[in-house]
């Protein structure tokens, strides 16, 4: 009696075991199945994430260069190149200083100043205005400017009137003009061929500086070839 009690329980708790394998196999078959579903699911998920990400950057880096180009001048004018492009110069705001030059500017001489005090004019510095007679008989690439004060001494803040040249290595110069005295205004700024270089090696030869003054305003006479901007000014 003994022996078939325990021969009883063994065959009990073999029962048990004998399901274990379709247990086994149905998790396996669930288990299976899952990542079929997840890998559905992802898929289309992924795909519907990267559409509008990419979209957006596009149209971002377009607009972030197309801003950055437009204060720099593009291409056809750039700010680091000599100015020798009528996109290169400016009004003053309000016109009441001479021309603002936006590109890679040069100097060919001192500003040549001269004092309009009540009894006569003064030029205070003649070798500027050697300079400048100089340098447009010899086409020397640069700004010129003559700068006439109203008082007996310079104020840069008083009224004044101006002459503005930028000369080109091609024979032509930028000329402007202007006032913030009795009037506010610039003149139209042009581009116009130089005199020949003997004319201002004539004006070398005078005696007299306020003559020689006289052939650097002539210098508003010479053929226009360009209009860069038309006149400014309060009246």
């Amino acid at each position: 009696m003994k022996s078939l009690r325990i021969n009883l329980w063994c065959g009990l708790l073999l029962l048990p075991c004998a399901c274990a394998p379709d247990s086994a196999k149905t998790t396996e078959d669930t288990t299976a199945t899952e990542p079929a579903e997840s890998t559905t699911t992802t898929g289309p998920a992924d795909s519907t994430t990267m559409e509008p990400t990419t979209e957006p950057t596009t149209s971002t880096t377009t607009s972030t260069t197309s801003e950055t180009t437009g204060p720099t001048g593009g291409e056809e004018c750039p700010l680091d190149a000599p100015a020798d492009q009528c996109c290169c110069f400016a009004d003053a705001p309000g016109c009441e200083s001479p021309t603002v030059v936006m590109c890679e500017a040069v100097v060919a001489c001192d500003d040549i100043v001269v004092v309009a005090s009540a009894d006569q004019p003064v030029l205070q510095n003649p070798e500027a205005l050697e300079c400048a007679l100089t340098a447009l008989r010899d086409r020397t690439p640069g700004q010129i400017r003559v700068i006439s004060h109203w008082g007996d001494e310079p104020d840069p803040k008083g009224p004044q009137e101006w002459a503005f040249l930028y000369l080109r290595d091609d024979g032509s110069v930028f000329e402007q003009s202007g006032a913030n005295a009795d009037d506010v205004y610039t003149s139209e700024l042009v581009r116009r061929s130089l005199q020949s270089p003997e004319v201002f090696e004539q004006c070398l030869l005078e005696a007299d500086p306020f003559v020689q003054l006289e052939c650097i305003e002539k210098v508003a006479f010479g053929e226009p070839l360009e209009t860069c901007s038309p006149m400014c000014g309060i009246f």
